[in-house]
Parts: C-alpha cells; structure tokens; sequence
C-alpha cells in the first residue's frame, strides 16, 4: 500500500483520498446542507448555485455519487413556493 520510497506527502495523500470517502457523517451532514438550502431571491441566484456547485464538488472529492437526478430534486427543493418573490 505504501512502500518507503514514496515521500511522506505522498503517502498522506493517499491515506486522505483513500480514507475521505468513508467519512458516513460528512456525507450525511453535507446533503443535509444542501437539502436546507433555500433561494432568497433573484439576486441570490448565484450564491445558490454556487453552494450546489461546492457539493457536487465535494462529493466527487470523496468519491461518492451524487446524480444529476438528486442534485436536481435538491435544487428544485428550495425554490421558492410561488413565483412571487
């Protein structure tokens, strides 16, 4: 798994990328958040996108799937009720 001519970054890399992925509660806490995220309004549009942007990215940094179909469901989630803002 490591052997010791690999320099000591390298090795925690690879225990980080190796290990990150079985963080259960990190997982859990990070769809949390982004099922609790609510779009404020039209000027917040960005901000909103963005924090889906993040999870989509974290979740490949811990090599879980996260499918286009629950991102999306998410996002859809905390649109506002009506189209009155």
């Amino acid at each position: 798994m490591l052997g010791e001519k690999v320099t000591a970054r390298h090795q925690w890399q690879f225990l980080h990328k190796r290990f990150a992925c079985l963080d259960v509660t990190s997982q859990f806490e990070l769809r949390d958040q982004l099922f609790s995220e609510r779009l404020k309004d039209a000027e917040d549009a960005s901000r909103y996108l963005s924090v889906f942007e993040n999870g989509r990215r974290r979740f490949a940094e811990m090599g879980v799937t996260f499918t286009d179909e629950e991102s999306i469901w998410m996002l859809l989630h905390g649109l506002p009720d009506t189209p009155q803002w």
